[in-house]
């Protein structure tokens, strides 16, 4: 196996060969181990120097013949060094790697309702859910059948051309942005815990507790200063269930504008490699 490590090609022996299932299409991809030995000396130090940097989600390209460039993802990375009888200190690197898919999906398709994200991020989590990032443009009918799903419920998501088969998602922290007739989200899609399916998804707590019950408090001070007006002829019944009913209403659209942002493309969600600014 020949791959390319700075500006260095590599031969390094396979120590193990295996198929594993991808968390993201279900299908089987090839994994691999290999060791990577080298004294610590002048020549080595900018190769030995790449290797530290070779984290978890890595990529390393293999030369081959047949195939020209292979990509693969480090899933395993450990090291250690030794030195012998005073001599150099030699440093070994022992990585596991599996074939690096393209997880570029040609649209979300959200229960009937199909996306095409403009930009894309998904990552697989230690126990094989996923966790999707994308930004897309809607219209504006279509944007509310977004929000109306966003109820902390799960639903069917297929990510067409990654994997046919559709997996349980719920929403996390979403934002959003109008952009002329359209409006453009950011979306946070996690995929449930199975061994824990009736699991509260508590999102951006404590902070959502506390508004709960501070908004618990206004609603009861409200509904007293009500019950006082009426009292005192200033309020009739009916202007007053003409209030409670416009806040009952209007109370879903109140709770959309805690997540607008300007233009969700200046906020860094982790798409792209961006790091996160907001919890999830």
């Amino acid at each position: 196996m020949e791959i390319v490590i700075g500006d260095l090609l590599a031969k390094v022996p396979i120590d193990e060969e295996q198929e594993v299932p991808s968390p993201h299409s279900g299908r089987n991809l090839r994994s691999r181990s290999f060791v990577i030995r080298l004294d610590k000396t002048r020549e080595n130090a900018p190769v030995l120097d790449t290797l530290s940097e070779l984290k978890k989600d890595s990529v390393v390209t293999e030369r081959t013949a047949e195939a020209g460039e292979r990509r693969w993802k480090v899933i395993e990375h450990s090291s250690s060094s030794r030195s012998v009888n005073n001599g150099p200190f030699t440093h070994t690197h022992r990585f596991t790697v599996v074939e690096d898919e393209t997880l570029a999906p040609d649209a979300l398709l959200l229960q009937d309702l199909r996306l095409v994200p403009y930009r894309f991020d998904e990552k697989a989590r230690t126990d094989g859910r996923i966790e999707i990032r994308a930004r897309v443009k809607v219209s504006k009918e279509d944007s509310e059948r977004l929000f109306k799903m966003m109820d902390g419920n799960p639903f069917a998501a297929v990510r067409e051309g990654i994997q046919a088969t559709p997996r349980q998602m719920r929403f996390g922290q979403c934002l959003w942005s109008e952009d002329g007739d359209e409006v453009k989200h950011s979306l946070l899609l996690i995929e449930p815990d199975p061994a824990r399916p009736h699991k509260n998804f508590r999102l951006l707590e404590p902070q959502f507790w506390n508004t709960r019950v501070a908004t618990v408090r206004s609603t009861l001070a409200i509904r007293a200063l009500l019950r006082k007006l009426q009292e005192k002829g200033i309020l009739s019944e009916t202007e007053a269930e003409e209030l409670t009913r416009y806040a009952e209403d209007d109370i879903r659209a109140a709770f959309e504008e805690f997540w607008r942002v300007d233009d969700v493309d200046d906020w860094h969600d982790g798409v792209d490699g961006d790091e996160e600014r907001q919890g999830d």
